[in-house]
């Protein structure tokens, strides 16, 4: 019978302690009578959660104690439960689920609720809970989910590229930016290794911006170029730091336009570097070329205006030679230099059309023939009269007449110049050769250089050859003569 006592002592303060520990507890217990819907117990801590006594509590009606969202997802769950429960009441199941409770301002407070499903001594089915405020946990989510919500807005948005990449150098994160530079899907480059789009050339610099990141060094202003899906390639600037040993993260910008423009702008700058040095040559050809026949011109009319009454005809007479071939030359360089001008000015007109080579030579033959005959030279011309050509005639015209002055200009007296013409596969090359004081091989380094020294006649021949789809080239021999020959296009048949 003692036993008995004792036992019975036993549960009692058993009983007890577990009712002070329930009273006492910060979080709340529960009992939910599923079979009666009701709450059974409640704990005392439920004024300090939800500001409401137990009697006050007890009273409520469970899911309505919930918010709207709160309710529907209990009420889901409830008969989810049951009837997991109903077919093995034996296995002890343990549910969190993160709700929201209404308090008695009005407010709600969010709350962490584990639950478990028993059977009572009435065979009755009941709902065990702890529920523990969760509100501070929430709201630091809430908050973080917002400000996590809010980068990735400015990530997204973001005009700039934007990436997070691996230490092994693959890709993790990209921002829209680079669909919009490269013209991939941000899935067709998530997870793959940057370096396949980097161009060839590239490679080596960027490998070794690589191991500067490894080694903990802020790369910035780096500069390379990525192949965009349409093949071509994109300059990239980069501004990278490391973070820990296997992050990188990365802020870069287009700057193809940019490269463009400075190619541009370098291109630019050599091509006035060499307008500036063809100026200088310019000006040096109107010093030079200019000042001598204008010196014997005017020498020769000075002789003239003050001897003439003491000259006898013949002296006359070779005066008179000389101011016309003098006139002729200078007349000559002045066309020149006007069509030099107007081809660096891109004023020249290029108009191809078909003539026959020998109306157009016999042409510029006697235009100079009173040069040539000055020295006594011979031109003689081995060609066919009706060949035809396909090309700008004033061009052609100034190629040959500058040809044949060059070589009467280092022809001696007496000498021979002259005109060969052939046709093969489409073009016609015209030979202009003499027996005058040819060139050495320094001499014909330079010949077509308008920087050293060559001829500005020369510079045409080469650039109106080149213009008109043909080639120019000279063969020579120190005081053997020379021979520049040309090609020309035919009409096609």
């Amino acid at each position: 019978m003692s036993d008995i006592l004792n036992s019975t002592d036993d549960i009692s303060r058993s009983r007890e302690m577990y009712k002070l520990l329930a009273e006492n507890i910060q979080d709340v217990i529960w009992i939910f009578n599923v079979s009666l819907e009701k709450l059974t117990y409640i704990s005392p801590s439920i004024f300090r959660l939800r500001g409401f006594t137990v009697e006050e509590a007890s009273k409520e009606n469970f899911l309505d104690s919930l918010s709207p969202e709160s309710a529907k997802i209990v009420s889901e769950l409830l008969i989810e439960r049951l009837t997991e429960f109903l077919k093995d009441p034996s296995k002890h199941q343990y549910y969190i689920n993160e709700l929201q409770q209404k308090c008695k301002d009005g407010s709600l407070v969010w709350i962490e609720a584990t639950t478990q499903f028993q059977q009572n001594a009435n065979g009755e089915i009941e709902v065990l809970g702890v529920s523990r405020r969760i509100q501070k946990r929430k709201e630091a989510e809430f908050e973080f989910k917002s400000k996590s919500e809010e980068l990735e807005r400015f990530f997204s948005l973001a005009l700039d590229l934007l990436c997070i990449a691996n230490a092994d150098g693959y890709f993790l994160k990209l921002n829209k930016s680079w669909e919009n530079t490269l013209g991939y899907n941000i899935e067709e480059i998530v997870n793959t290794r940057f370096l396949d789009y980097v161009h060839p050339d590239d490679v080596e610099k960027t490998m070794d911006a690589m191991s500067r990141l490894s080694s903990g060094t802020q790369v910035l202003n780096f500069e390379n170029r990525y192949r965009a899906k349409d093949g071509t390639y994109k300059w990239i600037e980069w501004k990278s730091i490391p973070y820990g040993n296997s992050l990188i993260y990365a802020a870069a910008r287009d700057i193809t336009e940019r490269k463009e423009n400075e190619l541009k702008f370098s291109e630019l700058s050599l091509e006035l570097h060499q307008l500036i040095k063809d100026k200088d040559r310019f000006i040096s050809i109107l010093a030079h070329d200019l000042r001598n026949p204008f010196n014997s011109l005017l020498g020769l009319s000075n002789l003239l205006v003050s001897e003439r009454n003491q000259m006898n005809e013949e002296d006359v007479d070779n005066c008179v030679k000389t101011i016309n071939q003098v006139s002729l030359q200078t007349y000559n360089l002045l066309e020149d230099l006007l069509m030099w001008y107007k081809s660096q000015a891109g004023r020249l007109p290029f108009e191809p059309k078909v003539f026959y080579v020998g109306d157009v030579c016999r042409e510029v033959m006697d235009n100079l023939k009173i040069i040539a005959s000055a020295k006594s030279i011979t031109i003689e011309c081995k060609k066919p009269e009706k060949a035809a050509l396909f090309a700008d005639v004033n061009m052609f015209k100034t190629v040959v007449r500058n040809l044949i002055t060059n070589s009467i200009k280092f022809t001696p007296e007496k000498g021979k110049i002259g005109i060969d013409f052939s046709i093969d596969k489409g073009y016609a090359t015209i030979s202009i050769y003499d027996n005058g004081i040819g060139m050495d091989e320094n001499q014909l380094a330079k010949i077509w250089d308008f920087n050293n020294n060559a001829g500005l006649g020369l510079v045409l021949c080469k650039e109106f050859t080149q213009k008109n789809g043909g080639t120019i080239y000279v063969e020579s021999e120190l005081g053997k003569g020379s021979r520049f020959s040309f090609t020309v296009p035919v009409p096609a048949m």
